[in-house]
């Protein structure tokens, strides 16, 4: 355990300080997200599924730098609990038209109607609540930044059932693999 351990944080550390600025592909992304989760599996002892559905043509899709693994982390901390529990994260990247939808998906405790409407709110009056949401608005924020006011972060959750948390991009003049 502590070999896995060890190298997935080295592959981890090596990742997180290159060129924040820097694109990489989302098969760099899926490789990061799968180190984090065998921390996180051994961490609390649990296990935590990662199961890809990767459109063909999408491998190389070009991303920021750490979008997925913040997702995953808050599946983790919030969908199951902070470890407590156990669960599948899916990770879907698909072609709509003309954007890439990449989506975190969990089974886990979900979040209200409520509390998405202020998730991805730009100024918070809350406190507390701009303090747990510093990875998704991030996020959001870098997408919108680059691309356009119409792409970014998009939350859909049922409590008690699913969340879905969708970065939706344009597929500009990406080819992909084909």
């Amino acid at each position: 355990k502590v070999d896995v351990v060890i190298g997935s944080l080295i592959s981890i550390l090596e990742y997180g300080i290159a060129d924040a600025s820097e694109k990489v592909s989302l098969r760099q992304e899926l490789r990061n997200v799968s180190d984090y989760i065998a921390i996180q599996n051994i961490r609390y002892n649990r296990h935590f599924q990662l199961v890809e559905h990767i459109e063909e043509g999408l491998m190389e899709f070009p991303v920021f730098r750490m979008l997925l693994q913040p997702l995953v982390e808050n599946s983790i901390f919030h969908g199951y609990s902070g470890g407590g529990i156990e669960g599948s994260i899916t990770i879907h990247a698909y072609r709509n038209g003309g954007q890439v939808m990449i989506e975190v998906i969990d089974q886990g405790e979900g979040i209200t109607a409520e509390r998405i409407q202020h998730i991805l709110v730009a100024d918070p009056s809350d406190l507390e609540l701009k303090r747990k949401r510093i990875g998704l608005n991030n996020i959001h924020g870098r997408i919108r930044l680059h691309y356009g006011e119409q792409f970014g972060l998009q939350i859909i959750s049922t409590p008690q059932e699913i969340t879905c948390v969708r970065a939706v991009f344009p597929v500009g003049s990406f080819k992909g693999d084909a």
